[in-house]
Formats: structure tokens, sequence, C-alpha cells
């Protein structure tokens, strides 16, 4: 058995700042060996139409959120994650590729 426990943010923002933030869970997925998946996702209004309502499973979806938000504390994820990022310079400015320098060949021997 796995189970997946999914956040996503709709704005873009530093690894840093997503990280401090406690976003809601949004999709539960349990896989079984097997077996077909089970699946619980929050449904989110359309155009012209409000939300499903949801309010059933909304301890569900707490204790999911209360489940990631550990496992990032535990993890140290809002110090270690920034860190490396840093470390690998993915967050920085990018850097202009260098062009190749043209080589001068040998002289030819006659």
């Amino acid at each position: 058995m796995q189970v997946s426990i999914e956040d996503s943010a709709s704005s873009v923002t530093s690894p840093a700042s997503m990280l401090s933030t406690n976003t809601p869970v949004s999709r539960i997925k349990l896989e079984r060996f097997g077996k077909s998946s089970v699946v619980l996702a929050r449904c989110p209004a359309t155009e012209g139409q409000a939300a499903p309502d949801q309010s059933a499973y909304a301890p569900l979806f707490q204790n999911a959120s209360d489940i990631v938000a550990n496992y990032r504390g535990l993890l140290r994820a809002a110090h270690i994650v920034p860190d490396e990022l840093a470390r690998i310079d993915l967050c920085g400015p990018s850097k202009p590729v260098p062009k190749p320098t043209a080589r001068k060949s040998a002289p030819k021997n006659r």
C-alpha cells in the first residue's frame, strides 16, 4: 500500500517562502497492490457553478495537511531545501553561456 498526499500553490514564489507556508492538501491517493487506487481530491468551482459541497471530507483533508506540515518540519525542509538550491545556484540569476573561442590550428609541417 502506498499513500500519496499532494498540495499545490497557484502563484510562483521563492522556495523559501513556499516552504514557510502550509498550503492545504488538495489530493489524497491510496494505491493498493493488485487493486484499483482510491483518490479523494478537492473539486474547485467551475465557471458559472459553485464548488461542490465536500464538507464531509474536510477532516480528512485537514489531517492530511497536518501530516504534510509535520513531515516538512521533521525533515527541516524550510532550512535544507533553500540552502541546497542556493548551493547549486538554481534560484540565482542566469549566467550567460560563454561563446566558444576560435582555436588556431597548429602549423602544418611540409
